[in-house]
Parts: structure tokens; C-alpha cells; sequence
């Protein structure tokens, strides 16, 4: 490869590319996003902490079980250590621990009282502030990032029309990098934008250190510039203490195992079950995030605390970008031979699609036209597959397929934070409702809420020291309970996958509540409904996949 990465792989399959979705990187793991080949291992050897010298950090307040006997989740969780601390050099008001809980909403967004004053920050004066946002919106994929773009649109749109943040209106300084680091535009933006909110570029791995303390790699006047929301795909950047995770953050080490648990344990009442053999599949991509998140759900499927299977049952298969259905059918006929019928995949839309219309023509898939001799009793995909193009275009073969996301199912209109969200989608041109576009709506909520807080001159310090000291927040109800600095201490000195950094790490977490849904017909409309819980979210807690606890 001439380039490196998506650019090298876009410049050499300008054709294959045109059926792939951005998404991949976004849910290989099926939790929302998933990080590039990340770490220089420069470092081995060392003692190095994401996080604050000495600090560890345990589950955060109530933690609900899974398996839908829970209907809610705590609105707030308190008396934890919130993990990653601001780097040295930073000044913050305060403390990066504490118990302050926050439930979110899109409400009023002034405080009572509040007048802009006089800021030397960049990017702020008294009538505007002026907000960054990187996205890669490549034309050569389907533009799935881009909606992170129109969410955080249609929330600027009204908090302007409500008289603005402290009275100041918000600027959007949109950069589409395209992935191309020629046109990835970070290095001028610091020095124009008071923060980056909503930022999902393919190539945020260079603007981050990829071993620990994950600073960004630049400064203006002194300091970082804080990065609210968005998706991060660079450990770098997930790991970053300038980074607030609107879905929380990946690491290398850690992962969940409940919600595999549920479905296979579910999978013992439905036709053609219990499960025998599982078989992940994953994909030979630029970045090598398929392959190493793909090993780490493979051990939540092993492990006791995830699906149980026992590491005889569980078989990896992998294929390359954009392969066409018949080299699918090869893969599922392989799985028929090995004994599978449970598969986890962590692939993008495209190839999830392929996939499972590659089972139905091998008449494995779905259960309720599969006659046998071999039929497979569940099929998993991650959150990139929950998209209207996975049911148009798979058909019959979407059915009973499941999958799990952070936030209300978007046919869930019901709440007011919904509601809200999609009255003022509206206000941006051909937006429509997407996964992508709340995250972009819920990190300008974010950015506002620690505006807010931070009064009528407001520090970029004070806006990131904000999120450190969080916990519980929910954007009103459209998310599952984030707290976006907690975080777990792990030793990586044996090694974290893919990873190369060799020292004790505070990993923080990716988002713990989620809800299942599955691919189902109900009067006649075939969609992606709530499956488990009947309502709020299901709770997790992440384990030590890999490396060893610290």
C-alpha cells in the first residue's frame, strides 16, 4: 500500500469502496466505536497511567444486572473515581473527583442571571464562541459520518434561537478532512476555536499521542484544547484526558460480556437453539480494529463473565474488505462444516449485509425459514448494521437479527428529549434520523451543559474539568447513563492486542447501558424494535480482557 491507512487503502480501491460504510470503524465491537491500531511502544517497560498519578477507580454507584429483569437506570451515580485526570500544566478549578451527577435535557440553555464578560480564551468573545468540528464525510463511502455534522447542527440551531449559550451564539467551524491528512485541518483550528465538539475523524490518531499521557500532540497558547463528544477511532484520542466520550471511550483491555450472555442464553428457548459453536467474524482492514476488537469479543464469548462457551466453541473467520456475496456463502459453508450456529460478527453495514443474505441462500438463516438440516439460532451485529439500508437491502434475511445501542431506539418517540431531538433535525436540510446524528446532537448538549456551569467567561480548562468530574449523564434519557472519566487501572506489560504500549494504564470505559433490539415485523413494518429491557437500558460492567488488572 503506496499510503498508509484509509487514505492508501481509498487511493488503492476506489472502486470496492463505494460498498462500504464509514460505520466499520465506528462498530467492530459492537459498542459504537472502535479504535484504530493505536501505541508506538517507545515506552516499554515503564510505569505509564492514562490517568492521574496513584489513581484507581471502582464501578460507579448502582450497577442494574442484565438479562431484562431491569426497566431503569439511576439518572445519577455517585462517589466514584472519575479515572483520567487533566494533564500537568492545565490549570482546573477544583477537584477531578467528586459526585456531582448530571441527568442532561435539552432545556433552557442559559442560566438565570448569566451575562458574557470579557474572555482572553480563543474562539470567545462576547457574542459568539466559536466551536470546531472535525468529520471525515469521504465521498468515496457512504456518508454515515456526516449526520454527527447535522446533529450537531440541529442543536446549535436551537440553542441560537433561545438566545445562545451565556448570550453567546455558537459558531460551527466545519472541517471535512475527507480522511486525508492534507485536508485534516486540527493544526489551524486550535488556534481559531475555543473546543472541538462532535469531532469524527477515521484519522484522529494524529492528533494525539498514542501512549500515555494521550495528550494532543499540539498546543494553543499553552494549553489543550478540549474535545467534547464525537466518536474517537485512535486509542490516542479515546484514552485522551482532553477527550469526553459522548458514548464513553475504547480501550484495548476492556469489554463487557452480558449482553452475549443474554442472547445465548436466550437462544436455549428459540428454535434451532442452544448454541454449540459461535463463530466471529471480522475483517482484513487498513487499520487492524476489526481483527483486534473481533479477539477481544471473541474472549467476552470464552469467558465465564460473557457468553461461557469455553474455548473449544468458539471459531474466528475473517474476510477482506468488500467481498462479494459469493465468497460470504464460502464463509457461512465453512461455519456449517465446523459446527457453528451462533454468529457474532464485527464488520461494517455492507458486509453485514452480505453475511447474513449469504445464510438465507444457504438456508441457515433466518429461523423462521430455515428448515434444516443445519439452521442457525442467532445472529449479532454490531450497531452499524442499525440502519434502514440493513433491512432494505438484506430483506427477509434482517429477521430476528440483534444487535444492542447506547441510546432510546429512535421509533421510541414518546419522551421529551426525543422529541425535541427530531423537532429541530428538521431545521437542517435533508437530515434524517440516525445513531450518528444524536451523537452529534447530544455533544453540542455537552459542550452547552459545561458552558453553562462555567459562567459568563468561561476557561477551556474549566469546560474539560466539567467532564472529569460528571457522572450519570444521560443527554435527558436519549443515552444510558455515561460517566465519561471512569476508568479502570490495567498492566499491559504482557501486552493489550494490538496495542503497543507495555505500562500500567487507567483505561477508560465505553458505555456500559444499552438496549437490544432485534429485526422483527409488527403490523406489517418490518424495523429494529426493543427487545430486552421492556424499558430504560440494561447494565453492564466491563472486565479485563486483556493485559491484567492493576
Amino acid at each position: 500500500m503506496a499510503q498508509r491507512g484509509w487514505v492508501g487503502w481509498l487511493a488503492d480501491n476506489k472502486a470496492a469502496s463505494a460498498g462500504i460504510a464509514v460505520s466499520l470503524v465506528i462498530a467492530l465491537i459492537g459498542v459504537g466505536v472502535v479504535a484504530a491500531r493505536s501505541g508506538n511502544g517507545k515506552k516499554k517497560g515503564t510505569s505509564l497511567q492514562a490517568g492521574a498519578e496513584g489513581a484507581t477507580t471502582t464501578a460507579v454507584g448502582q450497577v442494574a444486572p442484565l438479562g431484562g429483569t431491569v426497566t431503569s437506570v439511576p439518572g445519577g451515580q455517585t462517589g466514584a473515581s472519575t479515572g483520567a485526570a487533566v494533564p500537568k500544566g492545565t490549570k482546573v478549578a477544583g477537584t477531578t473527583t467528586g459526585g456531582a451527577t448530571t441527568t442532561g435535557g435539552s432545556t433552557a440553555t442559559t442560566p438565570g442571571g448569566c451575562t458574557p464578560q470579557d474572555d482572553k480564551e480563543t474562539g470567545i468573545t462576547r457574542s459568539d464562541v466559536r466551536v470546531g468540528q472535525i468529520v471525515s464525510d469521504v465521498s468515496q463511502l457512504p456518508a454515515q459520518l456526516k449526520p454527527n455534522y447535522e446533529g450537531l447542527q440541529a442543536y446549535v440551531h436551537m440553542v441560537n434561537a433561545q438566545g445562545g449559550v451565556c448570550g453567546r451564539k455558537i459558531v460551527i467551524d466545519y472541517n471535512n478532512d475527507q480522511s486525508n491528512p492534507a485536508t485534516h485541518h486540527y493544526s489551524l483550528m486550535i488556534h481559531k476555536d475555543f473546543a472541538f465538539v462532535a469531532n469524527s475523524s477515521l484519522i484522529d490518531s494524529t492528533d494525539y499521542q498514542s501512549d500515555a499521557p494521550f495528550n494532543p500532540t499540539l498546543k494553543d497558547n499553552g494549553e489543550f484544547v478540549p474535545d467534547i463528544g464525537g466518536l474517537a477511532y485512535s486509542y490516542g484520542r479515546n484514552q485522551s484526558p482532553l477527550f469526553a466520550g459522548t458514548v464513553g471511550s475504547l480501550s484495548p483491555s476492556l469489554t463487557g460480556g452480558g449482553m452475549f450472555r443474554t442472547m445465548v442464553n436466550e437462544a436455549k428457548t428459540v428454535p434451532h437453539g442452544p448454541c454449540r459453536n459461535a463463530g466471529v467474524v471480522y475483517l482484513v482492514e487498513p487499520t487492524g480494529a476489526s481483527e483486534d476488537q473481533g479477539k477481544l469479543g471473541q474472549a467476552a464469548l470464552l469467558q465465564p463473565w460473557g457468553a461461557n462457551f469455553g474455548a473449544s466453541h468458539v471459531k474466528l473467520y475473517q474476510a477482506s474488505l468488500a467481498e462479494p456475496l459469493t465468497v460470504y456463502e464460502q464463509t457461512v459453508a465453512q461455519m456449517i462444516a465446523d459446527g457453528v450456529n451462533c454468529v457474532f460478527t464485527y464488520s461494517d453495514l455492507g458486509s453485514d449485509i452480505n453475511l447474513v443474505k449469504a445464510m438465507e441462500n444457504r438456508g441457515v438463516w433466518p429461523p423462521d425459514k430455515c428448515t434444516g438440516p443445519t439452521c442457525f439460532a442467532l445472529t449479532y451485529v454490531p450497531f452499524a448494521a442499525y440502519d434502514p439500508k440493513f433491512i432494505r437491502d438484506a430483506g427477509d434475511a434482517s429477521h430476528s437479527v440483534l444487535t444492542f445501542i447506547p441510546h432510546v431506539p429512535v421509533n421510541e418517540t414518546g419522551s421529551p428529549a426525543m422529541q425535541t431531538y427530531l423537532k429541530w433535525l428538521k431545521t437542517v436540510p435533508g437530515a434524517e434520523v440516525s445513531t450518528f446524528s444524536l451523537i452529534g446532537w447530544t455533544s453540542g448538549e455537552m459542550f452547552v451543559e459545561a458552558m453553562n456551569a462555567c459562567g459568563g467567561a468561561p476557561t477551556r480548562a474549566c469546560v474539560i474539568d466539567y467532564w472529569h468530574k460528571k457522572q450519570g449523564y444521560t443527554a435527558g434519557g436519549l443515552l444510558g447513563a455515561i460517566t465519561p472519566f471512569k476508568s479502570t487501572r490495567v498492566d499491559c506489560s504482557g501486552g493489550c492486542g494490538n496495542f503497543a504500549g507495555k505500562g500500567v494504564y487507567n483505561f477508560k470505559w465505553i458505555f456500559t447501558c444499552s438496549v437490544m433490539l432485534r429485526v422483527e415485523n409488527r403490523n406489517g413494518k418490518v424495523d429494529f424494535y426493543r427487545h430486552t429491557p421492556a424499558t430504560g437500558y440494561s447494565c453492564d460492567t466491563l472486565q479485563v480482557a486483556r493485559g491484567k488488572p492493576a
